[in-house]
């Protein structure tokens, strides 16, 4: 079966479960659209509050040159981008640049019906908006508009059910994703995230080996037919001159193999979660050579430049006490991305564990001079507070953490945590207080109740600490940290038997699919689907269920 036919049918089985795909539409395809794109435009300005009857979408005849639709795009995506940076996205000033974009991707619907790429910018802003729904009806209408062959809008669509909760759905829609382009990397890859995040470690991983089989294996045969090509550059051009009849077809047919191209520009992406993989199941020389591969020209485009990849691989070796290498590693990275924060970051983290504190200050000061980022001036100040003793040069440092991302948790833990040692036990608590305002709904939080009820142990006030460790289980039941400071707390007050059963329920908590006896090495890259019992709902409802 062609991967057209199987889009057809993905199409078709999705008919009871997504209100745009009907029987009478699965034929549609991007040259014989144009009697449904008006429809779908006019459907799509009423879902936004918006007025297309004199706009260019009711003439689908008289297309834009291709530079202003690009133009109209880049316009649309600077402006979305401003409202996204807006720290409050609901003032007036960022609502009116939220408006200006919703025009501009209409206007680029209107003038373009058949462009993906506008459904999926405008179906992006909606979901920052929190209006999922929305969202969604705007995916739907791109994929009618555009014959249900798009894998982003369909790999869109599937992230957007992800964050919905609607797992079943997301996996339908990943699945579409990679029958319309099986060499879409973002589709394998979340799709494989999606099931690592469910506790499906075998079936994520046979997801990532298949994204990267089937892309290895389509650019090797490009380079084979390229090869083959240039052999034959002689007597393909002296056809061309005797033969001007075949001309037009055969122009037509190699517009549409470059446009059908593999892009290897994410595939780093599925080299990496691989090699993440292989590090959780201690078989490092399998990361090693995944890693290798990733930063490799031959197998991805943006693989050199990708510098979570380097920091993956230098951190490996960093823990495994090969710092000669990851500094080379580290190195490497920045030559490539000079500005990313976290190589910095490692890099001096690396040189804070070996006790070169003097060596860490300047590689923080040297990454805060090019990337003034919170995380890296939090993890300075624990180094000025910790190592170097300099309390006003730490608190200095947190204050600007702060000031630079107000919702950095781990800016506003750190810092209490620095009063308190430094016996300002009101101001760690005032700080505590407000890192969770900052950010409730963060499952970080977690930390800064443990933080503050480990506080609260120390000051004699139990009770207080209970409730606090309390709300940190019901953030994140995994939180190990939390589970020993409340075990511990218990055994100090003399109350053994409900420490040991709060040991039964961090061990319970604890409980993962073991990926130990998984094979991740490259030269197995294996067919075939592999089930495993999920266990992301095994917490939650035990969590309704017992009473702490």
């Amino acid at each position: 079966m062609s991967a057209s036919a199987s889009a057809r049918a993905v199409r078709r089985s999705f008919a009871p479960k997504l209100h745009c795909w009907r029987p009478s539409h699965h034929r549609l395809r991007r040259t014989t659209c144009q009697n449904n794109t008006t429809d779908a435009v006019q459907r799509t300005a009423s879902l936004l509050g918006r007025d297309t009857t004199n706009s260019a979408a009711t003439n689908t005849g008289n297309m834009p040159l291709q530079i202003n639709q690009d133009l109209m795009l880049y316009r649309a995506r600077g402006l979305r981008t401003t409202w996204m940076k807006s720290k409050n996205k609901t003032s007036v000033k960022a609502m009116k640049v939220f408006n200006a974009c919703m025009e501009q991707y209409q206007e680029a619907l209107a003038c373009d019906p058949t462009d993906a790429r506008a459904y999926v910018g405008l179906g992006q802003l909606l979901m920052r908006a929190g209006r999922l729904d929305d969202a969604r009806l705007v995916y739907e209408e791109g994929n009618l508009s555009c014959g249900g062959d798009n894998a982003y809008l369909w790999q869109a669509l599937a992230v957007l059910e992800e964050r919905s909760g609607r797992y079943r759905e997301a996996r339908e829609c990943f699945d579409a994703a990679t029958v319309a382009d099986k060499t879409h990397a973002a589709a394998w890859h979340g799709w494989g995230m999606l099931e690592q995040r469910q506790g499906n470690i075998k079936r994520a991983r046979d997801l990532f080996f298949r994204g990267v089989r089937t892309i290895e294996e389509q650019v090797q045969q490009q380079r084979n037919d390229a090869e083959g090509g240039n052999s034959k550059n002689g007597t393909a051009a002296a056809a061309a001159a005797n033969d001007d009849d075949d001309g037009d077809d055969e122009t037509g047919n190699g517009d549409e193999e470059e446009n059908h191209k593999t892009d290897t520009k994410h595939v780093d992406y599925l080299y990496q979660s691989l090699a993440v993989m292989a590090i959780r199941a201690e078989r490092f020389d399998e990361a090693r050579e995944w890693f290798s591969r990733g930063t490799d020209t031959t197998y991805s485009q943006t693989g050199p430049k990708n510098s979570a990849m380097w920091e993956g691989w230098a951190r490996m070796e960093r823990d495994l006490g090969n710092y000669a290498r990851a500094r080379e590693l580290y190195q490497l990275g920045l030559r490539a991305s000079p500005r990313s924060r976290y190589l910095w970051l490692g890099w001096a983290l690396l040189e804070r564990k070996v006790k070169n504190f003097e060596r860490s200050r300047t590689l923080f000061a040297r990454g805060v001079a090019v990337s003034s980022d919170s995380v890296l001036l939090q993890a300075w100040g624990c180094l000025e507070a910790e190592d170097m003793h300099d309390i006003p040069r730490a608190r200095e440092l947190f204050e600007r953490a702060i000031e630079a991302n107000p919702k950095s948790l781990s800016s506003w833990q750190a810092y209490g945590r620095m009063e308190w040692r430094s016996g300002n036990v009101e101001c760690a608590r005032d700080l505590f207080q407000r890192g969770i305002w900052a950010n409730p709904d963060a499952k970080g939080s977690c930390h800064i109740f443990q933080a503050w009820g480990v506080l609260e142990r120390y000051e004699g006030n139990i009770s207080l600490a209970r409730e606090l460790f309390k709300c940190a289980i019901r953030i994140d039941p995994r939180s190990k940290q939390t589970w020993d400071a409340w075990w511990k707390l218990e055994e100090d007050q003399g109350n053994y038997l409900r420490a040991q059963e709060l040991r039964s329920l961090c061990s319970q908590s604890q409980v993962a699919e073991d990926s130990t006896t998984l094979d991740f090495s490259p030269s197995v890259l294996v067919d075939g689907d592999s089930s495993s019992t999920a266990i992301g709902g095994f917490i939650k409802r035990w969590m309704q269920s017992v009473e702490l």
